[in-house]
């Protein structure tokens, strides 16, 4: 089991200190951070820092499956103050991971809720464009079909996650909203076919 959450900046890690998993962190935490805990008894290595985007948190580690297949797993964080700089800047983070790793699974808060992911075909410019075509050209899918965040009697679609056909199907979303102590939301992948390769004992 892994849990992906953004916004981890605001409070300490130790709040966020869940029994029996490992936490990998953003490797460079300068605006609201992003984190990925995965259950200790599977192993994973945290991936080095791609590119410093600013206003841009993400962190990345790699699964692997007892058939020896790599899964690359990302967390993003994308500022609604970013920089028309900085998102092209992420839309070229994430082409490059995509076009190196066939099995690939992104999730985070994109702060992007001008995408209807249900209309492939909508009048888009910017950011939502760029990223919108990111998913469709690469093969991808972004899975979650629920708005994410609630704000008075409006919501929206800002937390995505995306992934490739054969690790989507592999994979159970389950979307739920933490209040508590500043946690917004907690993103949960439980995995049904894969079979992770454990810790020895």
């Amino acid at each position: 089991m892994k849990i992906q959450k953004t916004d981890s900046l605001k409070n300490p890690s130790s709040l966020y200190a869940l029994p029996n998993f490992q936490q990998s962190v953003t490797n460079n935490r300068k605006f609201e951070g992003c984190a990925i805990y995965v259950h200790q008894n599977l192993t994973f290595s945290q991936l080095p820092l791609m590119n410093e985007i600013p206003r841009i948190e993400h962190c990345w580690i790699k699964l692997t499956t007892t058939e020896n297949e790599n899964i690359i797993i990302g967390c993003i964080y994308k500022s609604p103050s970013s920089s028309n700089e900085s998102n092209k800047m992420l839309i070229k983070l994430l082409g490059g991971v995509s076009d190196k790793h066939d099995r690939l699974l992104i999730t985070g808060d994109f702060n992007c809720p001008a995408i209807n992911w249900n209309d492939p075909h909508s009048n888009l410019t910017g950011f939502p464009y760029y990223l919108r075509n990111f998913v469709y050209n690469n093969e991808l899918k972004q899975i979650v079909k629920l708005n994410t965040q609630y704000r008075n009697t409006s919501s929206s679609l800002l937390d995505l996650i995306i992934s490739r056909n054969e690790i989507r199907r592999s994979y159970n979303a389950n979307y739920d909203i933490y209040k508590k102590a500043n946690l917004k939301f907690i993103k949960s992948i439980r995995a049904r076919r894969f079979n992770f390769r454990k810790k020895p004992m």
